[in-house]
């Protein structure tokens, strides 16, 4: 048997799964469910919300207050302190309580775990939450206002 013949052989053996392979299959895999739900429907504790966008906004080494300032003029949309802020800390346990940032905020709602739970601990789940409302500047009759609002948290769900 020469070089050619064994090269043509070994050619034809199929090669182990690698794990970088793997992830590259469960990444590539459709999109099965996408839920967006906020935390008013977790739970209706405005201080608690507060504590879990406080600590989302603690944790953010991105956080610049009131970045892009220099383009607020009159009219235009207000400009939210910690805009964009976001985190992907969060989890979802077997009871369906919802943890952001090691904060318990409560369990789901009872409809959002009728839909999520065919999925649940079958797929990968990817999760992340947006801090929305607090202080936020306006320009109004050549003057800049702030003003507040109460913190909100916009929390997104994927399941593939």
């Amino acid at each position: 048997m020469g070089l050619f013949d064994f090269l043509k052989n070994n050619k034809d053996k199929p090669t182990p799964s690698s794990p970088m392979a793997d992830l590259n299959q469960t990444l590539s895999k459709e999109t099965k469910l996408k839920k967006q739900l906020t935390g008013r429907q977790i739970t209706n504790d405005q201080v608690l919300i507060q504590e879990v966008a406080l600590a989302i906004i603690a944790e953010d080494p991105f956080v610049k207050p009131f970045k892009g300032q220099d383009q607020l003029q009159p009219g235009t949309k207000p400009l939210y302190e910690f805009e964009d802020v976001s985190t992907m800390n969060i989890a979802i346990d077997s009871d369906f309580s919802v943890i952001i940032e090691g904060i318990n905020l409560g369990k789901l709602p009872n409809e959002i775990v009728s839909e999520i739970q065919p999925y649940f601990g079958k797929d990968i789940l990817t999760a992340y939450v947006y801090v929305n409302g607090g202080n936020y500047r306006i320009q109004k009759n050549n003057e800049v206002l702030t003003q507040s609002s109460p913190y909100g948290l916009d929390i997104y769900l994927q399941f593939n």
